[in-house]
């Protein structure tokens, strides 16, 4: 189960971060017996030079694996690459040999699967981007006031902000703001009328997936949407 997207690590004011933190529950005869706490660094290897990739990562995986042992030394970590990348580059006598050498602990994933954590939450970042992205476009077209989208992948942040001139009045302010946590989107602020999350919804996030922090305005509110 994810419980981090990223896994923020903290050492004496150094902050880095692995893509993905997880626990893995053993239950026997329905009773929890454990906890593993897990971070993930999730490896493409699809650039030219897979050598220069896997020096990459595995530089990646030492330094976290180092602050870990100091900070949280319970939590193991764990490099995820292609299951193809696996079977064929990772079983090079030399890639072997490192590996085994530097105890690097590798999990593999189906790149084929859209059901695997990391598709979605990739997935979910490419519609929260297209939608953003129409949306502004469209709305901007009907107003004088410009709506600009903010997606911050990184940081899992998304916003929309109105910036211009409505009715002789400077216009700044934040639209609509969303982030994307465990594969979940949160939404803090939609004062669109139509309201983005249905946009999401049909665009593909799952329903169970979008939760509204922040609802849109009941239809007697007197305070009216930003953007019509």
């Amino acid at each position: 189960m994810i419980s981090h997207d990223p896994f923020p690590i903290i050492y004496e004011g150094t902050v880095v971060s692995t893509d993905l933190g997880a626990e893995k529950v053993t239950e026997a005869e329905g009773q929890r017996i454990a906890i593993e706490i897990i971070a993930v660094e999730v490896k493409d290897f699809d650039s030219r030079s897979l050598i220069s990739e896997f020096e990459k990562a595995l530089g990646q995986y030492r330094l976290y694996r180092a602050l870990l042992r100091r900070n949280e030394p319970e939590r193991a970590i764990f490099l995820a690459v292609r299951e193809q990348v696996y079977n064929t580059f990772f079983q090079l006598p030399a890639i072997q040999a490192v590996i085994g050498d530097d105890e690097v602990r590798i999990i593999t994933f189906d790149e084929t699967s859209e059901g695997s954590a990391m598709d979605k939450v990739e997935r979910y970042r490419e519609i929260i981007r297209q939608v953003l992205t129409d949306y502004a476009q469209r709305m901007s077209r009907l107003t004088s006031v410009q709506l600009l989208p903010v997606c911050d992948p990184t940081h899992d942040q998304y916003l929309l902000v109105s910036l211009g001139w409505q009715n002789r009045r400077r216009e700044h302010a934040i639209v609509f703001h969303a982030q994307l946590r465990n594969g979940q989107l949160f939404i803090e602020e939609d004062r669109t009328e139509e309201g983005l999350g249905k946009l999401l919804a049909e665009a593909g996030v799952a329903d169970e997936d979008i939760r509204p922090v922040w609802s849109n305005p009941a239809p007697d509110r007197t305070e009216a949407p930003l953007v019509a």
